[in-house]
């Protein structure tokens, strides 16, 4: 399931530094106003939050308007509003935060207070991708290959998750590697595998280390090591993938 994320930035700031901030955010310094709501976000007082975001927007400032669409989207200390939320990431995209355009595409994709358009969806998650969001270049891969409002293409979505996996998404190096694994679209490739595998499990990929497990316990591309199959099991199955809790213990029963 796909989740929209909130921006977090912890700011220092003694009063002499507030009062700057104010000054600069009324004389219409954006990011100031951005800052600001940053401070007020972290002593819980929405409501200025709203307000200095909202100021920080209307001054042009992109991540402000992603993080307003964030506030109406969760209905955190606002009234929950698909409708206001959408409008706010449609300004932030607009000013070329990508985050704003990713969470569009989630929205189209989704059809989350809209009317579900793959179309738009693509649109969105494409110009996220071009801002280096690698979620975005991700889910245009996962459009390009299970056939979502386009043609299937494994060289397109290869493309996007290269570009993905580049940018540390590593769910996308997970799928560069299982391409490879299973020859979707793509020679059969278990060294270019493991070095997606790899590259994923660094990023904290459960999946990724489970399969990189198994590349090991039966020795494709690799020397055939049980000790290190069941290490990466274990990483699996403590980053929540339950396949790699059965494969370590089987392999601990096993007595490696």
């Amino acid at each position: 399931m796909k989740k929209l994320v909130l921006l977090v930035m912890f700011i220092m700031l003694n009063a002499s530094n507030i009062q700057n901030l104010q000054n600069r955010c009324e004389n219409g310094d954006g990011k100031s106003c951005l800052n600001l709501g940053f401070l007020y976000y972290k002593e819980q007082k929405v409501l200025k939050t709203k307000e200095y975001w909202a100021k920080s927007c209307e001054l042009n400032v992109g991540a402000a308007c992603f993080n307003l669409g964030l506030l109406y989207n969760n209905g955190k200390g606002v009234k929950q509003d698909y409708f206001k939320s959408r409008k706010y990431y449609e300004k932030g995209c607009e000013l070329n935060d990508g985050g704003a355009c990713f969470n569009l595409g989630i929205v189209y994709d989704n059809g989350k207070g809209v009317k579900q358009d793959y179309l738009k969806a693509k649109k969105y998650y494409e110009k996220g991708c071009e801002l280096n969001v690698g979620k975005a270049c991700y889910n245009l891969g996962v459009f390009y290959a299970d056939i979502k409002g386009v043609k299937q293409d494994y060289l397109k979505a290869r493309k996007y998750w290269e570009k993905g996996c580049e940018l540390n998404y590593g769910s996308a190096c997970f799928n560069l590697g299982l391409l490879y694994d299973n020859g979707d679209g793509v020679k059969q490739d278990y060294f270019k595998a493991r070095k997606y595998y790899e590259k994923g499990c660094k990023l904290n990929n459960g999946t990724a280390c489970y399969n990189l497990g198994v590349l090991y316990y039966k020795g494709d591309a690799v020397r055939q090591n049980y000790s290190k199959a069941k290490q990466l099991f274990r990483k699996a199955c403590d980053l929540g993938f339950q396949k790699g809790c059965k494969g370590y213990a089987i392999l601990k029963k096993q007595g490696y």
